[in-house]
């Protein structure tokens, strides 16, 4: 037997043990995804997590993250910033020159009009107010100018799915001193 074929056989072997029970394949999907983890965080510098549930990219300037845990970023103005009830799907961080801002994308069951009518309700009941609304259908968004630490607050709620839920977004800056 030759060398190659001595060192491929049990590689062979091994993976057809493994491919009965899937490990093969999630062995393939790990190192692929470290691959292409080490391969951004080289070009950039950033530091990229993936996981099943989502990825996050990190740098010195602020964060990325898709799904994930469901959590807010890191220090999301949340005493300031009421949400409406839902699951958290998408964050995002970012500062830029010491002020902060931040994304954040939710699932909420209802109809677009009574979801945006309760999050813009909570929103100027924490003293926001109105700097205007585009309303197109599938689409309601309202700009809101700051209340305390807050700057301002873009809310859009969208819909379009079958289930009866709809796509909440709130980009939130923070006041700049």
């Amino acid at each position: 037997m030759n060398t190659t074929l001595r060192m491929l056989a049990p590689i062979a072997a091994a993976t057809l043990v493994l491919g009965g029970c899937g490990a093969a394949e999630n062995l393939v999907e790990g190192a692929m995804e470290e691959a292409v983890e080490k391969g951004v965080e080289g070009a950039t510098g950033a530091d990229v997590e993936g996981s099943e549930d989502g990825f996050s990219v990190k740098t010195d300037e602020g964060e990325f993250t898709v799904g994930g845990d469901g959590s807010l970023p890191e220090g999301f103005p949340e005493g300031d910033v009421p949400l409406v009830d839902g699951e958290i799907i998408q964050t995002a961080k970012v500062s830029d020159g010491g002020s902060d801002g931040y994304a954040v994308t939710m699932q909420v069951g209802g109809t677009i009009e009574d979801v945006h009518a309760d999050a813009l309700a909570k929103l100027e009941g924490a003293g926001f107010t109105s700097a205007g609304e585009v309303d197109m259908d599938e689409m309601k968004s309202s700009t809101l100018e700051g209340a305390g630490s807050v700057g301002g607050v873009v809310l859009g709620v969208m819909g379009g799915s079958e289930d009866g839920m709809v796509s909440v977004s709130y980009t939130v800056t923070m006041a700049t001193e």
